[in-house]
C-alpha cells in the first residue's frame, strides 16, 4: 500500500499462503485506521472476523442488492458489521 493510506480493503478468508484473519492483524498494526471488510463464503467465521475488529463481513455469494447496500454505507469507519441476505449491512 501507498503511503496516503486506503480507507478500505476487501479480503477474503482464504487466501494462498496466508488466511484473511491473520492478512488483517498484520494490516492493523501497520495501518490503525485502515477499514477492514470481509467477503468470503464461510459464515462459521464470522466470529473470527469480528475479533479482529473488522468493519464488515459480507456473506458470498451475494446478489446485487446486498452489493448496493455495501455502496450506501458512507460511515463505514469502525463499526463491525455482518452482513448476509438475512442480516442487512447497514444500521
Amino acid at each position: 500500500m501507498k503511503k496516503h493510506s486506503d480507507d478500505v480493503m476487501f479480503l477474503d478468508i482464504e487466501m494462498p499462503g496466508i488466511n484473511g484473519i491473520e492478512t488483517a492483524q498484520y494490516l492493523q498494526n501497520v495501518y490503525p485506521e485502515l477499514n477492514i471488510v470481509f467477503v468470503a463464503g464461510h459464515p462459521e467465521y464470522a466470529l473470527d472476523a469480528l475479533k479482529v475488529h473488522c468493519s464488515g463481513f459480507i456473506e458470498k455469494p451475494f446478489d446485487k442488492n446486498i452489493a448496493k447496500m455495501a455502496g450506501d454505507c458512507a460511515d463505514v469507519q469502525f463499526p463491525a458489521l455482518l452482513c448476509s441476505e438475512s442480516r442487512p449491512l447497514c444500521r
